[in-house]
């Protein structure tokens, strides 16, 4: 499939639902485990998708639709400051704050009525160097699915050993 902006924002609303029919209400057991040798718990991944709904996904696309002269991406590198104040935030307030971030961020994508020559537009990654709208905007969709993939992997895992002689036949345990 080609990239359509439409497809593309089907799965973007989609996964704040996803997650919150996932996760909510479930007991902190559940929501702050960890993979073995890993750090990220299901409560990080959250608190991740709302740093990347502040600054990442509509801050850039603003960018490049932007008429500055010099389009270039600030880093992002404070996301350790924004995981310390999401720490105490329960699993439903995050829910909430990513569901109405990601509301007023496919409001802003829908607002710019984005054509397909402006799907070609760039700017400047820090460390990738000239991006185009369109690989932006695929890479949110696929950044969604890589942590929705990661956090039913870290919940399976939590009984990645009681499964016993079925392990080798749950692809998930084996990630």
């Amino acid at each position: 499939m080609n990239f359509d902006i439409e497809k593309s924002i089907e799965v973007l609303e989609r996964t704040p639902l996803t997650i919150e029919a996932l996760l909510d209400g479930l007991s902190k057991d559940w929501i702050y485990s960890v993979e073995e040798g890993e750090k990220w718990s299901v409560h990080r991944v959250v608190s991740h998708l709302i740093y990347g709904e502040r600054t990442t996904w509509t801050p850039r696309l603003e960018m490049i639709m932007s008429n500055f002269p010099t389009k270039e991406f600030e880093p992002t590198d404070d996301v350790e400051e924004h995981f310390a104040k999401m720490e105490s935030k329960s699993i439903r307030e995050l829910i909430f704050q990513l569901k109405y971030l990601r509301e007023i961020n496919i409001d802003i994508v829908q607002a710019y009525n984005i054509s397909s020559d402006d799907l070609n537009s760039t700017a400047t990654h820090p460390e990738l160097g000239v991006v185009t709208l369109k690989e932006l905007l695929a890479t949110w969709v696929v950044h969604d699915m890589a942590h929705l993939s990661q956090i039913a992997r870290i919940m399976a895992k939590k009984f990645g050993e009681d499964v016993g002689p079925w392990k080798d036949q749950l692809g998930i345990l084996n990630q």
